[in-house]
């Protein structure tokens, strides 16, 4: 009902747990609203919901976008994430009068949020760094770093280059 896996929206992924999705409908003439009879539910046959809809999946792919992004620096949007703060209802709706907003091609009274999301800065000062190593080795440097054979190889190798880099900082 809400779009995922529609058109140009990938299937629901964690990677994208972090988006939430919130559409408020009102009328002064409830008949107007697309709900089913018992007014429990969505008419999908409506107008307004296949407009809705459509709105709702462009949102979703530009958040979806979004994450995309951010996956090569998920520290500093774990950073993002832990300075956000929780936003009530109405202060919700109070913030959405004030953000810049678009009509909608079909409906006049209808008006949709326009946000600017922030990007990561396009500095791409990284590389990955991989090579193979005897199994032996490994399980002394998991030792060694983590006195733990459970830990992943991938957290083995950053250990190892963060301890080599560190002493020839030195």
């Amino acid at each position: 009902m809400t779009g995922w896996g529609e058109a140009t929206v990938p299937n629901y992924h964690g990677q994208f747990i972090a988006i939430t999705g919130l559409v408020l409908l009102h009328s002064d003439d409830p008949t107007k609203l697309p709900l089913t009879t018992t007014k429990r539910g969505i008419d999908a046959a409506s107008n307004v919901y296949a407009e809705v809809k459509d709105l709702m999946r462009e949102a979703t792919k530009n958040l979806t976008s979004f994450t995309y992004k951010w996956k090569k620096h998920e520290k500093e949007l774990d950073a993002i994430y832990q300075n956000s703060r929780y936003v009530e209802l109405p202060a919700l709706r109070t913030m959405a009068q004030e953000v810049s907003t678009g009509q909608v091609r079909k409906f006049a009274t209808m008006k949709r949020s326009e946000v600017k999301l922030p990007a990561p800065v396009n500095e791409n000062r990284t590389a990955r760094v991989s090579f193979t190593a005897d199994k032996d080795d490994i399980a002394k440097l998991k030792n060694h770093y983590f006195d733990d054979q459970a830990v992943a190889i991938s957290e083995v190798g950053e250990a190892a280059f963060n301890d080599a880099l560190n002493r020839i900082k030195k």
